[in-house]
This record gives structure tokens, sequence and C-alpha cells, in this order.
């Protein structure tokens, strides 16, 4: 049996645990009842119905969040069924696996999954803003691996902050920028939608809400001072908590948790499955059926 998370008191971490203890069933479901079950050693029959009506509350949320992209359906508000052709939903459960089961970075690892997720996350950055995305994290392109390089190719593909101020004094690898996607104009001229972002798919996110401050980024290192305004986003493969997700928003700027990252990614899924890194990292950490 599937081993419950440490907190059992986390409708969101139980959340996790039932969609993977589906995917790990025979048959690829599993219903409340799985649950109280499963919650009856901890706590008493009372206590794990209530967390059970939690959690199902929770998987309604994800449903309605996720819309298309979501990997399971609810039947009869209580049993959670897997969809056929698995290997179609990546990247909610990619998402899913990186939170839930952690990674910690390993010399040497074939796949690095944080890397991977900064991958994804300029997917759905990309269908967002329905424009372009530069990635600039550690996984950038071969072709602009220096930051400095990163920074003047974007002010050119941007129309807009004159090329890299070099500071001899200065080093920084992305300086808490993972990507920037835009939204141009016919005119390809300034003054038009900028969003900078982060990507944080450890443990720690938390502590990483307000390390992004695009302004101070673009009055740093590039040349000219900025036209058009900049957003800042926040992207991580878990989940919020609703009593959290305003403070994290002020904070981090727009948020982009599991299920609008697989939401959006999902508007070009074929970018998403010609990676075949996602589910074949996601079946080293936990064996299922792709179907």
């Amino acid at each position: 049996m599937l081993e419950l998370p440490k907190d059992c008191t986390d409708p969101i971490a139980l959340a996790d645990w039932l969609e993977l203890f589906a995917l790990k069933s025979p048959d690829q479901n599993a219903s409340g009842g799985d649950l109280i079950s499963a919650l009856q050693i901890p706590f008493d029959q009372d206590k794990a119905q209530e967390m059970s009506l939690l959690v199902i509350a929770e998987i309604e949320e994800r449903i309605r969040a996720t819309g298309e992209a979501y990997p399971f359906e609810l039947i009869r508000g209580r049993v959670i069924q897997a969809k056929d052709h698995l290997g179609k939903y990546a990247a909610y459960l990619f998402c899913l696996f990186l939170s839930y089961f952690k990674w910690r970075q390993e010399n040497k690892a074939p796949i690095n999954p944080w890397l991977l997720f900064e991958d994804l996350a300029c997917v759905a950055a990309r269908q967002y803003v329905q424009g372009e995305v530069l990635q600039f994290g550690t996984s950038r392109k071969k072709g602009i691996a220096a930051f400095s390089d990163a920074v003047k190719t974007l002010t050119i593909k941007l129309g807009e902050g004159g090329g890299f101020r070099d500071q001899l004094s200065l080093s920084k690898k992305d300086d808490h920028v993972d990507l920037v996607a835009w939204k141009d104009f016919k005119d390809d001229r300034t003054s038009k939608f900028i969003l900078f972002g982060q990507c944080a798919a450890g443990a720690n996110w938390e502590g990483k809400l307000g390390e992004l401050n695009p302004d101070a980024f673009w009055k740093q290192w590039m040349i000219d001072g900025e036209v058009s305004p900049l957003t800042k986003s926040f992207y991580v493969p878990h989940r919020i908590p609703e009593e959290k997700w305003d403070y994290c928003g002020r904070y981090a700027g727009i948020l982009f948790d599991r299920c609008r990252v697989a939401y959006w990614a999902w508007s070009n899924n074929d970018a998403v499955l010609h990676d075949s890194r996602y589910i074949t990292w996601c079946r080293s950490v936990f064996e299922f059926e792709v179907g």
C-alpha cells in the first residue's frame, strides 16, 4: 500500500496521495472510502471522514482549475478515475510527482527535473501571454549560455533596453530570472506586456516568493531604461493552499501553481509530449501504467 504523507491533516498532500493511489491501483481508480480506510490508523472514524470530504473538495477544485489537462475524472462525487492514455497528461503528472516525491540535486543525474520544470514553465508562459518567451534560467539554450548574452538577446527581441550594461565587479548567473515572456503588437514597438518569471520547484519555494524584482533587474543590467511596464510571475509544481493564495500573489506576482501550469501547457501539449523526459522521469520515481 502507498504510504500516507507525513502530514495527514493537509488536504493537498492527501489529495496528491489519492491521485497516486489511483495510478497504482489495478483499475486506476481510488475513492474517498480508500482514503478513510487508510486514515483510520492515525485518526478515528469521524476525523477520517472529515478529512476525506476536504480531500474530495480539493479534487473538485483541481478539476475546475486544470480543465481538460487534469488526468482524472470524479465519478459520483467520490471516486477518482484515471483517464485513458495517461501519457497525454504529462504536464500535470510531472508536477504532481515533482511536488510529492521532491528531488535533491545529484551529480550526473540523467534528468534534472528542476531544470525540466523551467522548460514546462516556458511552455505555459508562452501560451498564457500568447506571444514569445526567452528561457533565461540555468537551462537556457547553449547558444546563449552566458548571462550577458542572454540579456543582450532579450533586449534585441524586446526592442528596448539598449543591450547589456557591463559591470566587471558583478557576476550573476540569472539574478532570479528564469524566463521572460512578452506579447508584441504588429508594429513591433515598445509599450507592451512583458512578464518576468521565476521557477521554484523545490520544497523551499515559499522562501523565494519575493526574490524576483523585474524593475531592479532592468535598472541593474540594461543600458537604457524600460518603456514597457514589467510584470512578475512565479511558477511552482505544487498546489498552493487557498488561505495562502493572496499572500503569495502579493509577493510573487502572477502565480502559476500546478493546475495553472498544466492548464496553459495543455494548449500546446505537443511541445510537452515531444519531450519524453517528462514521463521518463515520472516513471523513474513512481512506476505506473501510462496507457
